[in-house]
């Protein structure tokens, strides 16, 4: 994501970037990844070690995503006043949380449940 965004001239660009990286992950393509993620997040409930392991795993990817996020704010992508941490939270928990889309029999389109993440995060653009 870093080098995408250093390869990016303005806001718009950045905007149809995260809105293409959004419609992969809401895909149902990605229903196995999502269901093995919260299957083992499951299991370490209990098991102090496997617990830890997981929270290496998810801090290194948050602190990725938060450097990606940090770097945005500093080319003015995001806005600043929000913070990048919480920020890559969020983006990990949305997508997590798709697993319940997953498991509905009546799931929306993978469109519809994009386009409500677009209007969701509108808000953290720079203006």
């Amino acid at each position: 994501i870093e080098s995408a965004v250093m390869a990016i001239d303005d806001v718009e660009s950045f905007r149809t970037l995260l809105n293409g990286l959004t419609r992969d992950v809401v895909g149902l393509q990605r229903s196995a990844l999502r269901m093995e993620r919260v299957t083992e997040i499951a299991a370490s409930h209990g098991c102090p070690e496997l617990r830890e392991k997981l929270m290496d795993a998810n801090r290194e990817v948050t602190d990725s995503i938060e450097h990606a996020v940090a770097l945005a704010q500093r080319v003015g992508f995001i806005r600043r006043d929000v913070d990048a941490r919480a920020t890559a939270l969020f983006i990990q928990a949305y997508a997590m949380g798709f697993v319940l889309a997953d498991l509905d029999p009546n799931r929306p389109t993978d469109e519809a449940l994009a386009s409500v993440i677009d209007v969701v995060t509108a808000g953290l653009y720079a203006t």
